[in-house]
């Protein structure tokens, strides 16, 4: 496991590296990124500069090149609800845009149900844990980003449409980046200004004290974390829409995997006989997806080396697997139909060694109605 933990500034990373053990660093894209451990957990983290699209930035090159399981973006804010104090610290449940009209995610990639993005719930789990361990005040609701400090005119239009705790300039950005890479993350935030004790002049004066708060916070949840490690990132993640849910398979869904591979009409075309009983049932559970469970996540296009025999194959097709794939169903126009025969037949009497659709080991027959 390896968490990023990002900050929007210098002073706001400058707790952390004096934390940091066994320090390295890496540059790309014009920023350093610190690897190490914290509470025996491997860290990347660096400071990304202030603005939304740095903070997107960062956050993609945390998790294509470091290949961090969750991202922490820890830091300061400044106080949206009256009932905030300096110093206060907000967890934030869920991150939006106050600056961007909400169609443009729901419309649009990517084409969320509501533009919220919501927190993990391990991580937020491991900050209420960590919150009663700190002996600070702690709150917990939404966070807004945009990029501008906030005048009171825009703080009464703000709050009435959002309700938020804090406000700041990366975390809906970094939450954004997370969400369509299914990443889990999580915004830790301390208060560095208020409406009633506002400017920048404020937050400079606080920024010092209040990123030490944060990466104390930070700290605390890693700890949690290392208590109980999980795989934080894991294939096949929960989906959850207004209609339905996608989830994982469970040991408990013997029976629910044999009444659907047992019927012989959803089978007819598939390249493999029908279940018979519920001990196949169990064996092509554990065979194709509880085992491919435990593989290690993948981002992006596997390799057309990488082969799995779990259903979810077919739809992650490498390119080299595609052109095979379609030539042996003789659709290159360029050959005359004798040539896309000797061909198809080629293939064909090679796909079991060569095609990730090979027929589970629970028959190892290829159906004559499925070629």
């Amino acid at each position: 496991m390896r968490i990023g933990i990002l900050c929007a500034g210098d002073s706001e990373l400058a707790p952390f590296l004096s934390c940091l053990e066994n320090p390295a660093v890496t540059e790309k894209a014009m920023l350093k990124f610190y690897e190490g451990t914290l509470c025996g957990i491997p860290v990347t983290a660096l400071y990304c500069g202030v603005c939304k699209v740095n903070a997107a930035i960062a956050v993609q090159i945390l998790i294509d090149t470091f290949r961090v399981d969750a991202v922490i973006n820890a830091g300061t804010a400044g106080g949206m609800d009256e009932r905030l104090e300096i110093f206060d610290t907000v967890a934030a449940q869920t991150a939006a845009y106050h600056d961007v009209a909400e169609d443009i995610l729901t419309e649009f990639h990517p084409w969320m149900p509501a533009p919220r993005f919501l927190s993990d719930p391990r991580l937020l789990e491991a900050a209420r844990t960590a919150a009663r361990r700190l002996g600070r005040r702690i709150w917990f609701g939404p966070v807004v980003t945009g990029e501008q400090f906030i005048d009171q005119e825009h703080r009464e239009e703000i709050l009435e449409q959002f309700a938020p705790l804090a406000a700041d300039m990366e975390t809906a950005a970094a939450a954004h980046v997370c969400y369509v890479n299914q990443v889990p993350f999580l915004a830790l935030r301390t208060i560095t200004d208020t409406a009633k004790n506002s400017g920048v002049g404020t937050f400079e004066e606080n920024c010092q004290k209040a990123s030490a708060i944060a990466r104390d916070l930070t700290l605390l949840v890693l700890e949690e974390l290392k208590k109980e490690p999980l795989p934080l990132r894991v294939n096949t993640p929960l989906l959850v829409t207004d209609r339905l849910i996608l989830r994982r398979f469970e040991p408990g869904d013997v029976q629910a995997v044999y009444e659907i591979f047992s019927d012989p009409t959803v089978n007819r075309f598939l390249p493999w006989y029908p279940l018979k009983d519920l001990s196949q049932a169990r064996q092509y559970l554990e065979e194709h997806f509880l085992s491919f469970y435990e593989n290690p996540p993948v981002s992006g296009m596997p390799s057309a080396k990488r082969r799995t025999e779990s259903p979810s194959a077919m739809y992650r097709f490498p390119r080299m697997t595609v052109t095979i794939w379609v030539m042996a169903c003789g659709k290159n126009s360029g050959d005359s139909r004798s040539q896309r025969r000797r061909r198809g037949r080629y293939l064909r009497r090679r796909k079991p060694a060569d095609c990730p659709l090979s027929p589970p080991p629970t028959t190892r027959i290829i159906r004559p109605a499925a070629g």
